[in-house]
């Protein structure tokens, strides 16, 4: 199947989804680095779910995509946050590794429905400068 050259309604709404994910997961590992002793490898998921969330920013600005305020994201991302607190590091990361691959779908999903224009930019956007 080719790849569309415009951004369908689908593309955008799950663009802006993924952005708002990102910033409230983000929110979640910050959450969660004051419940584990492994604080370091909690702040620096945070710091790739941010870095994910950057990486698509200019995207939404291209199409006009507006996502909620980063406040309110954020506080959806920390109600998360008492759910898993009671973990031990272990059962948190046999509970990342079972959802993980979850997100790489979804963001196959995300990859399938850009125009071939948004994928490069995606990519270009992803890779160290």
């Amino acid at each position: 199947m080719d790849k569309p050259t415009q951004a369908s309604e689908e593309y955008l709404d799950t663009l802006l989804r993924y952005f708002e994910d990102e910033i409230s997961s983000e929110a979640y590992f910050y959450g969660l680095a004051e419940h584990f002793a492994e604080r370091e490898k909690t702040i620096l998921l945070a710091r790739v779910e941010r870095r994910a969330a950057e990486a698509v920013r200019p995207l939404l600005h291209k199409y006009g995509l507006e996502p909620r305020q980063e406040s309110v994201i954020r506080d959806q991302g920390k109600g998360y946050v008492e759910v898993h607190q009671s973990y031990s590091w272990h059962e948190f990361m046999a509970y990342i590794i079972k959802r993980y691959p979850r997100y790489l779908d979804d963001f196959a999903d995300l990859e399938n429905l850009a125009p071939v224009r948004g994928v490069i930019e995606i990519f270009s956007q992803t890779l160290p400068q």
